[in-house]
């Protein structure tokens, strides 16, 4: 069966998906029959991820919107241009994952693991790529030592109780976010 088109990027099924998750977690992992994942420009939207492991894949430029990622392993993945609005990341290890240029509105991230993340914008020529949104996004008890969040907007996330030290806020909107007990945020940017 073929997949869809939307958007201008094939649309993978749940089964489509796992396989390709399955081989990358072989390759991982060192057995036969593995190979890095590389779903660029792909259709994911509502489809589950929950618990699997696609540390280093490249996923650039896809559209994980209302996808089940709880648990996730997105170490040094990259996310390069991804759509993931209202994607549930909870508990999601996204250290040195490059996000820049992600759109994360609406996105559960709570007692996820930035560390070291990327999610400034991209620098090209003159111009600046895509600002990272965070609006709305859940970020409760979240880890982003030294993330950088240059340009992004936060504007009305929720940063509860989450550690920020030695993040860079360079020119970020943190307009309307809930800061109570959040480590590291800058009082003005």
């Amino acid at each position: 069966m073929a997949a869809l088109q939307t958007g201008g990027r094939r649309r993978l099924s749940q089964g489509e998906l796992d396989m390709f998750v399955a081989g990358h977690e072989r390759f991982l992992s060192g057995k036969p029959g593995g190979k890095r994942a590389s779903l660029r420009c792909v259709d994911l939207s509502g489809l589950s991820l929950s618990g699997r492991d696609l540390t280093d894949a490249d996923l650039s430029g896809s559209v994980f919107q209302n996808c089940r990622m709880i648990g996730i392993r997105l170490t040094g993945a990259n996310l390069f241009a991804c759509d993931l609005r209202k994607a549930n990341l909870q508990g999601a290890l996204m250290m040195r994952a490059d996000l820049r240029g992600a759109r994360l509105a609406g996105a559960n991230l709570t007692r996820a693991e930035l560390t070291d993340a990327i999610l400034a914008p991209l620098p090209i020529g003159a111009t600046r790529f895509n600002a990272v949104s965070l609006a709305e996004a859940q970020l409760r008890y979240v880890s982003a030592q030294g993330a950088d969040f240059s340009r992004a907007a936060f504007d009305g996330a929720d940063l509860r109780g989450g550690d920020f030290t030695g993040a860079i806020f360079r020119g970020a909107s943190l307009d309307g976010i809930n800061r109570m007990q959040a480590a590291g945020l800058p009082e003005a940017v």
